[in-house]
């Protein structure tokens, strides 16, 4: 029964239909406008009313994803997005920057039914979780096996894994994969040797690496 707004994605794209704000609705600043005016709108004695009503208007009637139902619209009197013709090219939203696609290679590098884990670092992306040995690039066998044997490692023959792509909201990990036996020995420095049950219990890996 408070008097303050509900914006939701339903109400920015009602309010800049009716007040044909062609602002970035994606941006602080223009959702901060519409609020302000959804709130200098709203009848102070029946708020709840009010911000249901308008929810409910961008679900069933001023929809996004096609054109909205102007014709059952109890507001198309005052629309002004209406009248101008450009209600379906509102809201006005910036295209979203392409992801970034990375490849890298994992390497399940196993000895005595365990496997070889890094930590990553505590901040930044997947920060403080737990990985299998991972290599910049897409690498064939050999620069794989070279790159164990630089992290002081015997490996076997590498056998291919499938490929895997993990994607985040700025950026596409681009996977190939191998597993890799390797002679018995001490975990390299930053490294662990993780049975299967301290994958579940001990060592948080993430859901990137599952396939």
């Amino acid at each position: 029964g408070k008097r303050v707004p509900a914006v939701d994605g339903n109400v920015l794209r009602v309010a800049s239909r009716l007040l044909l704000d062609e602002g970035d609705v994606t941006t602080p600043a223009v959702r901060t406008r519409l609020t302000q005016a959804v709130q200098a709108m709203q009848p102070p004695d029946r708020p709840g009313d009010y911000n249901q009503a308008l929810m409910e208007l961008g679900a069933l009637v001023c929809v996004p994803g096609g054109p909205p139902l102007c014709d059952a619209c109890p507001l198309a009197g005052l629309c002004r997005a209406r009248a101008a013709g450009c209600a379906q090219q509102l809201p006005v939203k910036a295209q979203a920057k392409p992801r970034r696609a990375v490849d890298y290679t994992v390497v399940l590098a196993t000895a005595q039914s365990a496997v070889l884990l890094c930590q990553r670092p505590a901040k930044g992306l997947l920060a403080g979780l737990w990985q299998p040995v991972m290599l910049e690039g897409s690498l064939d066998e050999a620069a794989v096996c070279a790159a164990l044997k630089a992290m002081g490692l015997a490996p076997g023959e590498p056998q291919p894994l499938p490929n895997a792509k993990h994607v985040f909201s700025h950026l596409e990990w681009h996977m190939t994969g191998y597993r890799v036996p390797v002679a018995p020995c001490p975990a390299p420095a930053g490294f662990v040797w993780a049975q299967k049950d301290q994958l579940e219990s001990v060592y948080a890996v993430p859901g990137a690496f599952r396939v």
